[in-house]
Parts: C-alpha cells; structure tokens; sequence
C-alpha cells in the first residue's frame, strides 16, 4: 500500500511539472563593470546584479554623443594644405614623400611638389605610383 502510494505522489510530481510552465527571463547581452547594460529596445538602464543600481550607470551614452554632434565632418571644410615646418613642401607631399616605398618623383626640380613614388593601399592592398591618383584625408576625431 506504501508503495503504491508514494508512486501516486511521484506520478503526482511529474504531472505537475509538466502542467505549470517554467519560465525563465533570460536575454543575451554582456554586462557592463555596474553589473548592468542598457536596453536597446527602450533606451532604459537594466541592472543584473544586486550591486548595481540605475542611479549609479553610466550618464554619457553613444546615442548621447551622436545627437550632440552639431556638425559632421565634410571633405569641403578642409581645401587648404599648410607647410607647417616652412621647407617648401606642404603636408600632402610631406605624407606622400613619408609613405612612398621608394624614392619620390618631383614634378620640378624644387623638390616641392611630388608626381610619382608607389604607394599601398592599407585596406585594400592596390598599389598606385602616380600621386594624383592618391587622396589624403584629415582625419577628425567623432566623439570628443
């Protein structure tokens, strides 16, 4: 009779575990050092941790950043080319001069403006040996 009852109980246990779901709240994402991250889908904070709290995550956030960007780099803002060391050659031909494999080609004797050399591109590892076809960038910093 023990017997049969306690297989009533366990045939009572399973039953219940599979009537009552059990659910888990889980996400994928990686914390951050307050033991917390933000929620893409509703741009709040979300803890993970009994020490971390929202009062204590981080204020500045990317989407902060970006929209306190007033103004966006443009290609046009940045027409001139100085010779800051006054030798006659102005940056562009001092950075063509610096990253040229071999030796560089002047378009005059003076030594100030550069025609050939050969240069690789980093990204996509072409290489070209004529400097008009070259185009050098400042580059701007995004987030200050």
């Amino acid at each position: 009779m023990a017997h049969m009852y306690f297989n009533m109980l366990t045939t009572l246990e399973v039953l219940l575990l599979l009537i009552v779901p059990i659910t888990a709240q889980a996400h994928s994402g990686r914390t951050d050092a307050n033991g917390g991250h933000m929620n893409r889908k509703n741009d709040q904070y979300h803890c993970h941790s009994a020490y971390c709290s929202a009062q204590s995550a981080p204020s500045i956030y990317i989407s902060d950043i970006q929209s306190s960007l007033s103004v966006r780099y443009n290609r046009k803002d940045w027409p001139h080319w100085i010779d800051e060391d006054n030798d006659g050659q102005n940056t562009r031909a001092e950075v063509l001069i610096e990253s040229s494999q071999v030796p560089v080609k002047f378009k005059r004797n003076r030594g100030c403006s550069v025609s050939h050399g050969l240069w690789t591109d980093p990204y996509t590892g072409m290489t070209s040996t004529q400097e008009s076809d070259l185009d050098i960038d400042h580059i701007v910093p995004l987030v200050p």
